[in-house]
């Protein structure tokens, strides 16, 4: 069958058309070089984009981790750890003979302060418990507070005290009171305890 192409019958013509279609044929080998170097760069940038990508949610997913832990502590109840137990019965073994707890009216509270009383009394000390009236609050920082006999104006005062060292020393001193309240929101209009006797304010959660 013959040949239909332009200038198929042509010398002139048939030139022409070879060296149009020489120049784009190297035209579209240099677009194919192009698209491909393109093709190569796009692609170390997808995945460099894409491993950022997986970073930073991993980054958002230890986060996420980390702010459920907190919320699960703060909604957790205070424990005492064997180290906090240990130190309590070792540094008031024979130091105390009698410790009163006041302890807040709510079931959190009333557990933390059980776990010190154990300790309290594997130290060798006696214990007599009071409860705060229904309602009242009493945040303590790092949960409890402590009144020394005879009372303290000051935390220097306290330096060489068992139950201060003892409560330092497993990180729960929150604080002192000057005198042995056992109404905080009512204070010196409330009821008392003997001036001469340890207490152990034991309070809410702080949130």
């Amino acid at each position: 069958m013959p040949m239909t192409l332009p200038g198929w019958d042509s010398i002139d013509a048939a030139a022409r058309y070879h060296r149009a279609f020489e120049i784009a044929g190297f035209v579209a080998l240099g677009l194919l070089l192009l698209f491909e170097v393109l093709a190569y760069i796009y692609g170390n940038r997808k995945d460099a984009l894409v491993a950022v990508a997986d970073q930073t949610a991993a980054r958002e997913t230890v986060g996420l981790h980390l702010e459920l832990e907190r919320d699960l502590q703060k909604r957790s109840p205070r424990t005492l750890t064997n180290e906090q137990k240990a130190t309590l019965t070792s540094e008031l073994k024979g130091k105390i003979s009698k410790v009163t707890f006041v302890v807040q009216k709510d079931l959190e509270s009333r557990w933390f302060a059980l776990q010190l009383s154990i300790a309290f009394q594997d130290a060798g000390a006696g214990l007599s418990m009071v409860d705060m009236a229904p309602g009242e609050s009493f945040p303590v920082p790092a949960g409890v507070m402590m009144y020394k006999p005879g009372g303290a104006t000051s935390e220097q005062e306290l330096k060489d005290d068992p139950l201060y060292i003892a409560l330092k020393k497993a990180n729960l001193f929150g604080g002192y009171a000057a005198e042995p309240f056992v109404s905080p929101e009512r204070g010196p209009t409330g009821p008392m305890l003997p001036l001469d006797g340890y207490v152990v304010y034991v309070g809410q959660k702080l949130p």
